[in-house]
């Protein structure tokens, strides 16, 4: 019995919390230019892409889905060049 004590108290004594280690955080600045927003309000479906010219916008009532599309021109200040989407 006194050696499971003796074992048990040097287990704990010996033990520490251990960290965990963390990277630092990193910030990632993206510049676009000429972004565009693609709005789904068409409320006919059968509409969809038959329509060459632009429409109007119809005003928003609730949730409507949208896609934005732009041209990516720098990363963390240096040149570059990519589609955002």
């Amino acid at each position: 019995m006194r050696f499971a004590l003796a074992a048990i108290l040097c287990a704990v004594a010996c033990c520490q919390p251990v960290r965990a280690q963390v990277a630092p955080s990193t910030i990632l600045r993206i510049e676009v230019t000429n972004v565009v927003r693609y709005v789904d309000d068409a409320a006919d479906v059968t509409t969809i892409a038959t329509n060459l010219s632009a429409t109007t916008a119809i005003p928003i009532r609730n949730f409507r889905r949208a896609v934005l599309i732009g041209d990516i021109v720098a990363v963390n200040g240096q040149p570059a060049k990519g589609t955002i989407i």
